[in-house]
């Protein structure tokens, strides 16, 4: 029963996850509806998704007769695991087949009118600013240095870091593209060779950013070579973010370089938000609330969002605007018209005024009238976003140092409260 049970746990794309499925079902094509791309910190301290597969589970006399067996807490690993790799394999069938042109028609479609630049493209250029100069510094030193990059689509991380080389310096680099999707990682390799770089220059690996530390031909040629390791709005596409960086871990040398950015936010806590009242300081993952000796539990399915700045994080925002910002943000990449945006923008602050919990499905219902885009369920849509405390937690489990100061900590750097640069080293 245990083999039968142990990583072979999926579910569908019903929200209410009312059955349990095996490795025999496929897997959804969608990008829309599965729950277990939350990151896996969330998923067991506010959706309950764990506590709803174990009732299913239960129902069965021989799964019953295991438990009794083996344990309760065991069942609840096991199922743990699954809700991982089921997160990890459906991201890979979502973007495997994409071409980077795809991601670049979303951006632009998320991007308001005139001249204004999108937010990821401020980010990567600048990590561009800071990587570059983080190699002209090793050039001087090193007679060549070897960058991998995570999760490169079409190379709308690299690309600005390169840029900013000397043809000289781009002769002395060479470039691991990781990813996912075929034809990201070609045109990734075609615009690198139009910056100047050889074939023999760049090295491409087809392979999920969940499997970095388990793919052999990757790290018998790379591990522990890599000078500088960089990502771009990727590594929340994988839900266990400590086994991610266990991997990342394993292609740095010793002292090698990690920057990255990526969107974080507390809006997937819980599928109910509330906004913590003032003079109370909201524990991790928004499940308690303490005020001096008072501490309060969110009720079922609820987490708190504090009006305080995100833990781990420099000049943040408030985590209210930070969720207010990116559930806005899913309306518009879902497709819907800038009017439905606003709408939800009134909903949501009429809501906290309130003092009631944003329902973010229950919201996106309400468009049933708005023809969705084709192949999408507009009913819910969640993605693997996090706050920095948890990257802050995954770095330092794996024995990454910070750069400079006494910890890492993550660095708001667009105008947006989404958006966080990491810095460190192995």
């Amino acid at each position: 029963m245990h083999q039968k049970i142990s990583g072979r746990i999926l579910f569908g794309e019903d929200a209410r996850i009312e059955s349990a499925l095996y490795l025999t079902a496929k897997y959804p094509l969608s990008r829309a509806g599965d729950v277990s791309k939350i990151s896996i910190e969330y998923l067991k301290r506010g959706w309950e998704i764990l506590n709803k597969i174990e009732r299913i589970l239960l129902k069965d006399e021989g799964i019953r007769k295991w438990v009794k067996a083996h344990g309760r807490e065991q069942l609840r690993q096991i199922i743990a695991n699954a809700i991982i790799e089921r997160g990890i394999r459906a991201y890979e069938k979502e973007w495997e087949e994409l071409k980077g042109k795809d991601i670049e028609r979303v951006v632009r479609s998320a991007k308001a009118k005139g001249k204004i630049v999108p937010p990821p493209a401020i980010a990567n250029n600048y990590l561009g600013q800071q990587a570059s100069k983080l190699i002209k510094k090793l050039l001087q030193e090193e007679k060549e240095v070897i960058i991998a990059d995570l999760g490169c689509g079409s190379g709308g991380t690299i690309l600005p870091i390169i840029s900013r080389l000397s043809p000289e310096e781009r002769k002395k680099v060479r470039i691991i593209l990781i990813d996912i999707m075929k034809k990201g990682l070609e045109e990734a390799a075609e615009e690198l060779q139009r910056l100047g770089l050889s074939q023999k220059q760049i090295h491409i690996f087809r392979i999920n950013l969940a499997d970095i530390g388990k793919n052999r031909k990757l790290i018998s040629t790379f591990g522990g070579k890599v000078t500088l390791a960089v990502s771009g709005a990727a590594l929340h596409h994988t839900p266990d973010l400590k086994s991610e960086f266990a991997g990342i871990k394993k292609l740095l040398k010793k002292g090698g370089y990690f920057l990255f950015w990526d969107w974080m936010h507390p809006a997937w806590r819980a599928p109910r938000l509330l906004a913590a009242p003032l003079g109370y300081r909201v524990e991790e993952h928004g499940k308690i609330l303490v005020a001096r000796r008072k501490t309060i539990e969110a009720p079922k399915e609820h987490a708190y969002l504090a009006r305080a700045p995100m833990k781990g994080a420099k000049k943040a925002a408030h985590e209210l605007d930070a969720a207010r910002e990116i559930l806005s943000y899913w309306i518009t990449l879902l497709g819907y018209p800038e009017k439905e945006k606003e709408r939800f923008l009134r909903f949501f602050d009429k809501e906290i005024k309130k003092g009631e919990p944003i329902d973010f499905l229950e919201f996106l219902k309400t468009l049933v009238g708005v023809k969705p885009p084709a192949g999408e369920t507009p009913f819910y849509f969640w993605e693997g976003h996090t706050t920095p405390d948890v990257y802050v937690n995954a770095l330092a489990k794996n024995g990454f140092k910070p750069l400079r100061g006494k910890r890492i900590t993550g660095r708001r750097i667009t105008h947006s409260p989404l958006l966080y640069f990491f810095q460190a080293m192995a």
